[in-house]
């Protein structure tokens, strides 16, 4: 019968184990020093060695040349616990055997003597799986074990576990194993297997298995299947239904650059050839992660691409500049939004096309926007007054900013804004406006809203709130104000009110055509 890649390659000591020197360091110290413990706990991802660091770690306490961080693998304790019919070591799968009678004959096992080696061991899979009252009944155990048993717990999801089972266990986290460590060894077994395979083939399989070396065995399991002679990228992504990185860059430049009728026809085409959109959208989070990397390093951090082959650089680094950093920052927002609501739908297609709608029709109006304020700017006069921002486009913005943010829009509502050469949106308040425009210009308010202003426009602005007259301007409205209050201030009513009051005329509204 053929052998499964992730079983023929398994860990036969701590050396084989990948990824995880802290933690294997501490296991053979633990040894080497006869500190070991009646409990430990191995949390972590899946497919990151957990249950193999167990195996070894019962094998080296009950080599007959141990405890040693070293089994010989040749004794017939060794042996046995290789091929897993050792009576010594019990492995229980707690997903299965999760109740409180399955506890109990554990705990009567507990007391017999080992049959070959010096510790009895249990092996604890997924020990988030059981149940409360086999929690409790376990707990007793863990307590007074007898002095020939060793527990090792194993589990992917540790918050699960009662602080009272954890308080008593040596706690070990497994980290995802990085994609270079994972490619390198998907290499050997291919080699082993006489299989020719890519570069750009083993950095795919490493990046889709997320730092799970059983995943990537199990997927270049698939691939061998596929062909018996070499393997590819194409085999690679035909087989995980992903797309490779000339088609996320197709898809950027026409969702960008080119018309509608052309970003439709591209999404048809995904659909046609059987793209899985969400697995798609994923990869354009990450595309556009590294395009965000590369605009920010000039292409100088190749190692901290996760997609972007280091051979590409040079032709995705001058596409990067091409797209505006906020515009990358906001269609990875959205990206991430979308993929939240793509799960739950029953025709995630459609969403998708819908996002990537709202996507260009946002990043079109950017643009219309930025050559408007271009058209303005070289046809103001010498003076360079600023440019007052077309009314519409405010009036949407405001009706944005309610929805997100009332104390925003309420203070906003009643100015007129003003868009500066340097980028700068001055918002020119009434005088009643100025105790809430002192309030929001705290500078974490500025942020906030500037980043609401980033979220609508597609790019970045500085914001200013003034009172009464726009910066380096005159302003009628002024001029208005002051000759009003003097002619109010004229009558006796106004006169009287003012003074018993101590108070101050702030602002005169105008009415209709008075």
């Amino acid at each position: 019968m053929y052998l499964s890649l992730y079983r023929k390659w398994r860990p036969m000591d701590f050396d084989d184990v990948l990824g995880q020197d802290d933690t294997v360091q501490v296991l053979k110290n633990t040894i080497l020093l006869n500190r070991i413990s009646h409990a430990y706990l191995f949390c972590g991802p899946r497919g990151t060695g957990k249950t193999s660091c167990a195996r070894i770690f019962a094998k080296s306490l009950n080599c007959e040349k141990g405890p040693t961080p070293k089994p010989c693998q040749i004794c017939p304790n060794c042996e046995q616990i290789s091929k897993g019919n050792s009576l010594d070591i019990l492995e229980i799968d707690a997903a299965s055997n999760r109740g409180i009678e399955n506890i109990r004959e554990l705990r009567e096992r507990v007391r017999l003597l080992p049959v070959q080696g010096k510790y009895k061991i249990y092996i604890i899979d997924e020990v988030h799986m059981l149940t409360g009252e086999a929690f409790n009944a376990l707990l007793k155990t863990l307590e007074e074990p007898p002095s020939h048993t060793v527990f090792i717990m194993a589990t992917t999801e540790p918050h699960k576990l009662p602080a009272t089972i954890i308080s008593r266990c040596q706690r070990f986290d497994f980290r995802r194993i990085p994609p270079s460590v994972i490619a390198e060894k998907l290499n050997k077994e291919a080699e082993d297997e006489n299989i020719m395979i890519d570069e750009r083939a083993l950095a795919r399989i490493a990046e889709a298995a997320e730092g799970s070396m059983r995943d990537a065995e199990s997927i270049l399991d698939q691939l061998l299947s596929y062909s018996d002679k070499s393997l590819n990228e194409a085999n690679v992504l035909s087989l995980l239904g992903r797309s490779n990185t000339k088609k996320l860059k197709e898809y950027l430049d026409c969702l960008i650059h080119q018309p509608y009728e052309d970003l439709f026809r591209f999404i048809e085409t995904l659909m046609i050839d059987g793209i899985d959109l969400m697995q798609f959208s994923k990869d354009l989070i990450v595309f556009s992660r590294d395009l965000f990397v590369l605009q920010k390093t000039k292409g100088q951090s190749g190692t901290q691409l996760k997609m972007i082959p280091l051979d590409d650089i040079k032709e995705y680094g001058p596409f990067a500049l091409t797209i505006q950093e906020n515009v990358l920052l906001g269609m990875m927002n959205m990206w991430g939004e979308s993929l939240q609501n793509m799960r739950y739908l029953s025709d995630p297609d459609i969403f998708f096309e819908l996002t990537a709608i709202k996507m260009k029709h946002k990043y079109d109006r950017a643009v219309q926007t930025k050559n408007e304020i271009i058209a303005q700017n070289s046809s103001s006069s010498a003076e360079s007054v600023p440019n007052l921002m077309a009314s519409q486009e405010w009036d949407d913005f405001l009706a944005f900013l309610k929805n997100k943010e009332l104390m925003f829009f309420t203070t906003l509502c009643k100015g007129n804004p003003i868009y500066h050469e340097d980028g700068t949106i001055e918002v020119i308040l009434p005088k009643e406006s100025k105790f809430l425009a002192s309030h929001l210009e705290k500078q974490d308010k500025l942020q906030n809203l500037e980043k609401l202003i980033e979220e609508f426009y597609g790019r970045c602005h500085k914001v200013k709130l003034s009172i009464g007259s726009p910066s380096n301007t005159t302003n009628r409205e002024e001029a208005f104000q002051e000759n009003e209050k003097k002619q109010v201030m004229q009558d006796p009513t106004i006169q009287e009110a003012v003074e018993l009051f101590s108070a101050d005329i702030q602002y005169i509204e105008k009415k209709g055509g008075n």
